[in-house]
Formats: C-alpha cells, structure tokens, sequence
C-alpha cells in the first residue's frame, strides 16, 4: 500500500507537492500501526516503517513528551496525526540559536500538516496532558538526525526558557 502511493518518488521528486499529495492519500490501519512500534515511558520512539532512496516513512509514539525544538536541515517533512492528540508549536530566529514562538495548535487523529527544511518547530503530546499520541512523518529527501539544528526558546524578556526541568534562567 505505501509503495503503490510512494513508490513513484522512490528518485527525489521534482514536484515535491506531487509527493505530498501522495502522502496524504495513504491509509494506515492504526491497530497495524501499533503492531510496528511501542511507547516508552516519557519518551519518543521512531520506527521505519518503509524507505526509498529518497524519502523515509517513520512511525513516531509518544509518551508524556514533546521533541526539542528543531528545524528540518533540508528535508521537508509531512506528518499525519494517527492516535492521540499532537501540539505543534512553530518559531522564528531570534538570534543564534534562540528562537521565540510565533504558532501554536493542537492537531487531532486524521490531521496532517508539513514542515519544510527551513520550519523551526516542536511536536509532541500537549503541554500539560499526560498522554500517548502516534503520528507518521513521511521525510524528503531522508532526514540526517545529526544535522538537523537544536534550538533554545526566549520569552518575551529574552530569558531562556528550559523545557525539560520547566525552570527559566537569565542570559
């Protein structure tokens, strides 16, 4: 089923809005999805589930969190909301590597949206709910993990803002 819909753009696409649209189309079965993967408490796991020379479809399960903030390097990225509700947050460059929010939503099961190489965002459960959310990211070209950018948010009084221990510190 994944490569009817994706086999196509195995090459890198020339019109990637031609493998999106691509993507948006695949259905998958969330009880055969659950079969792939598994949550762990308090973190993400990544599954591959299917792979061409020129993009990556992962599973990804979270428990009670939300990624770092993080841009794509040059890979765009679609993602679909399969179980769970997902909070996505977007940001713009402040300076460096410190970035400030701009967007927030919450998107629901059979919701997808897309990042392109230059989006700066963080995904996960909803700040605040303790839950478990599933979603599959469909990455073009393939994601180099060690190169995608890490970030650090700044409030409104340029403090840094920590999201794992929750406590703010001054620059």
């Amino acid at each position: 089923m994944i490569h009817t819909h994706l086999g196509p753009f195995a090459q890198l696409p020339d019109n990637k809005a031609e493998a999106s649209k691509a993507f948006r189309h695949i259905e998958i079965d969330e009880a055969e999805l659950r079969r792939c993967g598994h949550f762990e408490h308090g973190l993400r796991t990544r599954f591959e589930i299917a792979k061409a020379e020129a993009w990556i479809l992962l599973a990804i399960f979270w428990d009670n969190m939300q990624s770092p903030i993080h841009d794509h390097d040059s890979s765009d990225c679609g993602f679909h909301v399969i179980a769970g509700d997902v909070e996505e947050t977007r940001y713009k460059i402040v300076r460096d590597d410190l970035v400030s929010p701009v967007a927030t939503r919450i998107l629901k099961p059979g919701e997808s949206a897309k990042s392109t190489g230059e989006s700066i965002h963080t995904l996960g459960v909803p700040k605040g709910v303790a839950g478990q959310s599933i979603t599959l990211h469909l990455y073009c070209p393939i994601l180099g993990y060690d190169a995608m950018g890490i970030y650090r948010e700044v409030d409104a009084a340029d403090a840094i803002v920590v999201k794992n221990d929750k406590t703010t510190s001054r620059r």
